[in-house]
Parts: C-alpha cells; structure tokens; sequence
C-alpha cells in the first residue's frame, strides 16, 4: 500500500519582512502586465525596482519559475513576467498585505533612483 501524505497549507504571512521580495517583485512584473508593456524585466532590472539584493533576487526567482508562477523568456538576458498563477495568487492575497506599504516602498525606491 502506498504511502499518501496529507500537506496543510498554511496562509502566507505579511509581517515585516515575510512575503516582502515575493510580493513587491510579483506587483511590478503584475503592473507591467496591466500596462500593456510585452517587455518583460531582466533580474538586474527587478533588482533595482525593488530595491533587493541581486543575488538573493537570483535564487528567488529560479525557484518562482519553477513553481511556476513566473515566467522566464528563452533568450538572453533572460526577462521575467508573472505567470497566471502568480497573479492568482496576488489576487487572492492582496486584501491580507499591506499593499499600501509595499507600493510606498516601491515609489521611495523610484523617487531616490
């Protein structure tokens, strides 16, 4: 007889720094979407936007495209997009973090860039 595991998924959290890099990277890929922009934003573009360290934005990333909920262009430099389950999730989350902050930081990064 086989073996069957049941995993409980748990709500992801928001506090402090928990789920930060996820959400603020997921939004701007997620507004470039809404925007029309077909381009999408290479690690060093996305690590500047937000503001994250480009190495753990690195290790980040590979491990979003191969949960799929980004998507990484096949040519070089690679660009990255936000998967339909990206958004799902966003979607789904959005009313739990603080969006207002997240998009605060994003503008502070913006107007000191």
């Amino acid at each position: 007889m086989a073996n069957i595991t049941i995993r409980e998924l748990k709500n992801p959290t928001f506090h402090g720094k928990h789920n930060a890099i996820r959400s603020k990277c997921w939004l701007i890929l997620y507004d470039r979407l809404l925007a029309g922009k077909s381009s999408g934003l290479t690690l060093s573009e996305l690590a500047e936007q937000t503001g994250c360290n480009y190495g753990s934005l690195a290790h980040l990333l590979f491990r979003w495209v191969r949960w799929r909920y980004i998507l990484r262009s096949n040519t070089v430099p690679f660009t990255y997009h936000i998967a339909a389950r990206g958004r799902k999730w966003l979607d789904r989350w959005r009313n739990h973090m603080p969006l207002h902050r997240y998009i605060g930081e994003i503008e502070a990064i913006h107007k000191d860039g």
